[in-house]
């Protein structure tokens, strides 16, 4: 755009969007300079040319301090180098639309990603202390129970299922089930998992009590997870 040094020129200015301007530097009442100055506060993304036929390093830093110009061009100018120059401007400006619309939408993201990892902080929260809660539940139910993997590894046992085996006190979750549990017991989980069925209570003493075991077995997708033991006791008279 090539203004004319009038009032049609500052109502261009407040009513076109603009996103390069070329200026002489010889105005009425206003250098070029200076109108370049006013035009990069209203529009700071404009790239800003400066045309004059006098050569003065003096002019070019005013130029640059002042209305801080992206091209000084020395008259007169050809036109294959004007469209040259006007092309880069064009150029130039996409190229800083397109980063401030990617910065724009990196922060959107960033902001997203913030809030999507607080809120998998506060589900992770919940599902902690559901966690806990389940554990507390199991540990004071008064049935004895006992998880098994479907490796044959203790998953998990509750205070019931240690007071009545107490060798599970002493044996960590990931052991192998032969360490702490009766042979009859071993033959009925293989069994089970094996078929993926659950079998009739087994039946077996141990310090003097009668414990009748049942083995419910985790399936999914027809194949078998592991098993769940449950037992009851009776005392021998």
């Amino acid at each position: 755009m090539l203004p004319r040094a009038d009032k049609r020129v500052w109502k261009s200015c407040k009513t076109t969007k603009c996103n390069s301007w070329f200026q002489t530097r010889s105005w009425p009442g206003m250098t070029g300079i200076e109108f370049l100055s006013t035009v990069k506060k209203m529009y700071p993304d404009t790239f800003r040319v400066l045309l004059t036929g006098q050569a003065d390093m003096n002019i070019v830093i005013e130029a640059i301090n002042k209305g801080e110009v992206y091209r000084y061009l020395n008259k007169p100018v050809r036109k294959e180098e004007l469209m040259i120059t006007f092309n880069q401007c064009l150029e130039h400006h996409r190229v800083i639309c397109e980063n401030r619309d990617l910065t724009h939408k990196t922060m959107v993201q960033n902001e997203e990603l913030i809030s999507l990892n607080l809120r998998l902080e506060e589900l992770n929260n919940a599902k902690a202390k559901t966690l806990e809660l389940s554990q507390e539940i199991l540990e004071r139910l008064p049935v004895a129970v006992i998880g098994i993997t479907g490796n044959r590894e203790i998953a998990l046992t509750n205070n019931a299922a240690k007071r009545i085996i107490q060798s599970l006190q002493m044996v960590p979750p990931g052991s192998d089930i032969s360490e702490v549990l009766p042979n009859e017991i071993l033959e009925a989980v293989n069994l089970s998992m094996s078929s993926g069925s659950s079998l009739d209570p087994v039946r077996f003493i141990w310090n003097r009590t009668v414990i009748r075991a049942m083995i419910e077995p985790l399936n999914e997708n027809g194949k078998t997870r592991g098993c769940i033991i449950a037992f009851e006791t009776q005392d021998i008279g």
